[in-house]
């Protein structure tokens, strides 16, 4: 059961890393656009994209992380904070939240 929502999570993740916004097929053309405006646009879709390899990467640090903290804790069982998950979770409750307003 906790594989298959991993397995679900995973290619939810994917999915919206990958998806085309369907909105933004009927928006007006860039090219119609005073060159300011496009610039600022072109910049601000390049940051969703530049946002999205940025998760990528973390997700990769994020697994390396757990298996690096998973070995140190086999070799000394303590309660050291190798990684401060805690700060980490809390970042990501606020980033989500910001998408949400």
């Amino acid at each position: 059961m906790k594989k298959d929502k991993k397995s679900m999570l995973k290619k939810l993740f994917i999915e919206l890393l990958t998806e085309e916004d369907e909105e933004t097929q009927d928006q007006p053309k860039i090219e119609e656009i005073d060159p300011a405006t496009k610039k600022f646009i072109e910049e601000r879709i390049q940051a969703f994209d530049d946002i999205q390899k940025q998760l990528i990467q973390v997700n990769d640090m994020l697994k390396a992380a757990k298996k690096d903290t998973i070995e140190k804790y086999k070799i000394k069982p303590n309660k050291a904070i190798l990684y401060p998950t805690d700060l980490i979770k809390d970042y990501f409750k606020d980033i989500i939240k910001v998408l949400k307003s």
